[in-house]
Formats: C-alpha cells, structure tokens, sequence
C-alpha cells in the first residue's frame, strides 16, 4: 500500500494494509449492521440464566422484579385485561400450612414496559406469572387502542415448567417487527396499522 507523507512516497508493508482493512471492515460492520435497536428477553441460552441480564429468570427472579408493581386493582387491570380475563383475574389459592394460612393471587399481572405509541395504538409489554405451578413466566406483548381497548395479544418470551415451554423474544424498534424462537422453530411478527399483531413467517397462511 503507498501513501503520501510529506513530499516523499512511502509503501506501507503487507502487516499493516491487513490491519487498515481490517479495522476498516469492522467499522463497516458495526455501522451497517448493528443500526437496529433490539429488545430481547432470552430463555436457556447456554445454561446461564442468572448470568443474562435480559433473561427470563435474572428479570423476575431478582430485585428488579421486586420493585415492579403488581396490579391488584380492577381500574388497573381493565387497562390491560380484556373482559374474559377480568372474570378470573382476582381468583386466588388458600395455601393451608401448620403455623398460618396463606392467600394469595393465581396470576400476578405485571406491566412490564412499553414498546412503542403510534397514532392508532400502543404496543405495550405485560408479564403473566403463574403463581401456582412452579416457574411459569410469560411476558405477552399487548397492543391497544386509544380508549385503552385490548386489540391483540401475543406471547413473546415465555418459560414455563408446566408447558415444557421456553421461548425467547427479540423485537426490533426500528423495524417494529419481532421474532419468537422456541427452541429450533422461529416465528415472525409485526404490527398492522390497526394495532393487530401478524404472523409474517415464511410459509406461514395468515
């Protein structure tokens, strides 16, 4: 490679063009293919679970957790529940022990974050915990309209000893598109102007 310096020609051995090409690639790489912003909440990624800050059990089983407000209110859970899952959304389980009797609620109902508002809906993220089976974990992404009308609910990161069942979500703001992988199957999503959520994977009729 020959540059210019000063008024004189020099040639820069074959070491360093490699080095200058090669770092050159990696900016290339990070500006063109890192631009979109992900939201990811993963599940039984190499066994680590307390070691991913966006897994599902490091975000409800560590303080995090404990510092979100669960509703217990009807006027907050209309804002997230449609009438159906209002009818049991305050059904409880008596747990009979020998020194006390403990109440307690069979579905916590945790506004978790939201997505994204357009003119039309919000796109919000909602965490369902099964209090009564062992680790039962279901973050849900829920659009709703202006007058805070449910629209569509899909299941987007999940685990779930019950079901066998764990999945991980990544949504893509940029795009406002996301992708649920449970285990080797891949689903793909996204938002139609009206707030409805689309399955858009390939071979999927929808």
């Amino acid at each position: 490679m020959v540059v210019m310096k000063g008024s004189g020609i020099t040639t820069l051995p074959a070491t360093s063009m490699t080095r200058y090409l090669t770092i050159g690639f990696l900016i290339f790489t990070l500006i063109c293919c890192n631009s979109d912003d992900h939201y990811r909440i993963s599940c039984c990624e190499d066994g680590q679970y307390y070691h991913d800050h966006n897994g599902i059990l490091f975000l409800t089983e560590s303080a995090n957790y404990q510092s979100l407000q669960t509703l217990q209110d009807t006027a907050g859970l209309k804002k997230y529940l449609s009438e159906d899952e209002m009818k049991s959304a305050f059904d409880t389980t008596v747990a009979f022990r020998e020194w006390d009797t403990l109440n307690y609620y069979n579905t916590e109902i945790v506004p978790w974050d939201t997505l994204f508002v357009t003119e039309n809906f919000s796109a919000e993220l909602v965490l369902l915990k099964d209090n009564i089976n062992p680790r039962g974990y279901y973050f849900q992404i829920r659009t709703f309209d202006k007058h805070r009308n449910l629209i569509s609910v899909q299941d987007f990161a999940t685990w779930s000893d019950r079901k066998n069942k764990y999945c991980s979500g990544d949504f893509v703001e940029n795009k406002q598109t996301f992708t649920i992988t449970c285990g080797e199957i891949k689903s793909e999503y996204k938002f139609d102007n009206s707030g409805r959520i689309v399955n858009i994977t390939p071979g999927n009729s929808f």
